[in-house]
């Protein structure tokens, strides 16, 4: 979703979707969604890193949770690359969330274009 959040708010900074293009509503939430992507994925390496062999139980707690991090990062990019079917569910979830918003705007007789409604669940 943060990707989401990064690739729309910056194709509304661009006018490249209808919707606002002031910055603080666009390039705000997706520098913020991209520092946010760029620091868990970062994060195993930093976890690894300073923590070789730790002597202390919360050293060995984080090194655990770093390699924990580590395959929640590296799974679903080897699932991407692979083009696993699996990733249609995520996905198929993602975009009918995003179509109940949108009907909840129709149903109260507001039709806001698609990015709007994008950046609003995932800031939601």
């Amino acid at each position: 979703m943060s990707r989401a959040l990064a690739v729309v708010g910056i194709a509304l900074r661009l006018r490249l979707l209808a919707g606002p293009h002031a910055a603080r509503l666009t390039l705000a939430p997706a520098v913020g969604a991209i520092a946010l992507l760029a620091g868990v994925a970062s994060l195993p390496l930093w976890l690894r890193a300073d923590a070789r062999r730790p002597r202390h139980a919360l050293g060995r707690r984080l090194v655990r949770a770093g390699e924990g991090l580590e395959e929640g990062v590296r799974a679903p990019a080897a699932l991407f690359h692979a083009r696993d079917r699996k990733l249609i569910g995520p996905l198929a979830y993602y975009a009918f969330d995003n179509a109940v918003v949108w009907a909840a705007f129709r149903a109260f007789g507001h039709n806001p274009p698609v990015g709007i409604i994008v950046v609003a669940y995932v800031i939601g």
